[in-house]
């Protein structure tokens, strides 16, 4: 399995404080173009949520809204998606047989 971190540029978004946390984050993948969280692949067994975000060092539920987590103007929320990323994949069989799904396929 492989991972990426992709760091990004601050980006500003003009906010109602009385929107959730979820929604700044719909608009920030939106204004991103990333895919929307209910179309990402998820592995068996992997129950954390796709996004987490972070308001002066502490995290700031989906549900929680931007007021009542005591977001000002100005402030910085940091905000970390997490996404798999297939782009390969290997079986290996009973025998420690590998084949790629290309050789699955005959390609």
């Amino acid at each position: 399995m492989e991972t990426r971190t992709d760091c990004l540029d601050d980006l500003q978004l003009d906010v109602d404080l009385d929107s959730t946390v979820e929604l700044l984050n719909q608009e920030l993948g939106h204004k991103l173009n990333w895919r929307p969280v209910g179309s990402l692949q998820r592995l068996e067994g992997f129950t954390d949520p796709w996004e987490k975000s972070m308001l002066k060092g502490r995290e700031v539920l989906p549900a929680t809204t931007l007021r009542s987590a005591g977001v000002a103007s100005g402030d910085i929320i940091v905000v970390v998606r997490r996404e798999l990323i297939a782009e390969a994949w290997q079986i290996v069989g009973e025998n420690d047989e590998e084949s790629s799904s290309d050789e699955e396929d005959g390609w």
